[in-house]
């Protein structure tokens, strides 16, 4: 410990030598991305998820840091996720080798375009000579940090308009980073993966979140240039392939006997038209045409939303639920959203509704690892406050578009013909031959609506006697 701690005091001595070094966070606020400087507090110990905007200290729910610096002349913005401290280790480092480069080339120790030939050869009087980190052995050639990988690779994910990968990469960069200890890509060998994954596994992430993030790893290597079969590094790490779960009609019956309006609404919307969590929070009373009964699932370009594998699609309702979103559109007047916070944004916090309807309803499987480790604060009397967000596992939106999808099945529609897979939103739906998309009357056949009935009524109206709830 007390070595790290002089290596820090170090490096902040050496910052103060070369360009000053930024962590500046952007934030979404009030619909748009915005960049703001990182708060710290008097000890200067960085605040995490803290800006300050117009001389105030303002919390967000998610930062995304990007460091800012100036080095020959060119400005520098490179991601460095979404960890504060992380954020702050990396200034820190960056800062240091800035200094270094700059107290080299005071000395005379960096290569110049000059030819040296034409000029004698003089001795420096420095006792030490300070030598560029960023240089090789030969002193000619750059080596490549860590940090410069992870900003042109998340800069051409960005310009690919892959801002979701860009974000999720970052992350385990930052995490490989900090585990492994290295700062040149060239450092980066075999063992050092391998801490990272078993640092993963010891903070009892799941396999598949581990695999999830080691390919991410991998994916920086190999945009460097680096070719990990030559290289011999290990392959990423197996999980477990899951069934896909759905809810039962017993479970199902309890939930939507618990729920409140708000919540009874946005759950029969995701379980009769089998949406996703962002297609929910962004739609619109203006993507329903009550009077073909059909909701069309598009982009929100005013909210920066996109629909997964950017195709529209058009879904038909069940009669139940058209006159409910009537009477919900009636009940909202000037709304153009269909789910509003009680601040007038999106719902960003339906996961968790759907977890705490589930405790109300007694439905918590008492099993699974949150389950596990929420009984034991509660046994050693711990604040239950540090578990929002958390609850049991069994519970959560996906799985109602996994029971829509399944209540196709039984109901008898083919999900694999064109008209399903496109109702259904999966991969690989098939144009017509000339490119365009048949009239909406053709493309959602009311017979659709039928078997939507059918499904609702199999899931939700008619428990089955032989079905139970696992606790």
């Amino acid at each position: 410990m007390a070595s790290r701690a002089r290596r820090k005091e170090a490096l902040r001595a050496l910052e103060g030598l070369g360009p000053k070094v930024t962590v500046v966070a952007r934030v979404k606020e009030g619909g748009k991305w915005k960049r703001f400087n990182a708060a710290y507090d008097e000890h200067g110990h960085i605040l995490a998820n803290v800006v300050v905007m117009h001389g105030e200290q303002v919390e967000f729910p998610v930062c995304h840091y990007e460091l800012r610096y100036t080095d020959d002349g060119v400005d520098h913005r490179p991601a460095v996720g979404d960890v504060a401290a992380g954020a702050e280790e990396q200034r820190v480092i960056v800062a240091a080798q800035l200094a270094v480069k700059k107290a080299s080339e005071e000395v005379g120790a960096t290569t110049t375009k000059q030819n040296d030939s034409a000029k004698p050869r003089v001795e420096s009087s420095c006792p030490t000579q300070l030598v560029d980190p960023t240089l090789t052995s030969a002193g000619n050639a750059k080596r490549l940090t860590q940090a410069e990988a992870l900003a042109e690779f998340v800069e051409d994910r960005e310009l690919q308009d892959k801002v979701v990968m860009a974000r999720e990469t970052s992350r385990a960069w930052v995490e490989f980073v900090q585990v492994s200890g290295i700062h040149f890509i060239d450092q980066i060998d075999r063992k050092s993966l391998l801490k990272f994954s078993k640092a993963m596994r010891d903070r009892g992430l799941s396999d598949r979140t581990v695999c999830g993030n080691y390919q991410n790893v991998l994916a920086v290597l190999r945009f460097t240039g680096l070719d990990p079969q030559k290289l011999k590094f290990p392959p990423p790490p197996k999980y477990e392939l899951k069934l896909p779960t759905v809810y039962t009609s017993v479970q199902l019956k309890r939930l939507f006997a618990e729920a409140n309006e708000y919540e009874r609404m946005a759950f029969q919307i995701l379980l009769k038209l089998g949406l996703r969590e962002q297609e929910l929070m962004y739609a619109e009373f203006s993507d329903i045409d009550f009077e073909a009964k059909v909701f069309r699932v598009q982009g929100k370009e005013q909210y920066d939303f996109k629909v997964k594998d950017h195709e529209q699609r058009e879904i038909p309702m069940p009669d139940d639920l058209v006159e409910a979103l009537k009477i919900w559109k009636e009940r909202h007047p000037g709304q153009s959203l269909i789910l509003l916070t009680a601040n007038d944004i999106p719902d960003g916090d339906l996961c968790h509704r759907v977890k705490m309807l589930a405790k109300r309803a007694g439905l918590e499987c008492g099993t699974c690892k949150t389950c596990r480790n929420i009984a034991a604060m509660r046994a050693h009397g711990e604040d239950m406050r540090q578990v929002r967000g958390n609850g049991c596992k069994q519970f959560n939106l996906h799985k109602f578009r996994r029971t829509y999808i399944t209540g196709l099945l039984l109901a008898g529609v083919d999900v694999r013909t064109r008209t399903s897979t496109k109702v259904a939103g999966a991969a690989g739906f098939a144009h017509h031959g000339d490119g365009s998309s048949p009239p909406a009357s053709k493309r959602v056949p009311r017979s659709a609506d039928r078997h939507l009935a059918i499904a609702s009524a199999l899931f939700f109206l008619h428990p089955q006697p032989q079905e139970r709830i696992d606790r």
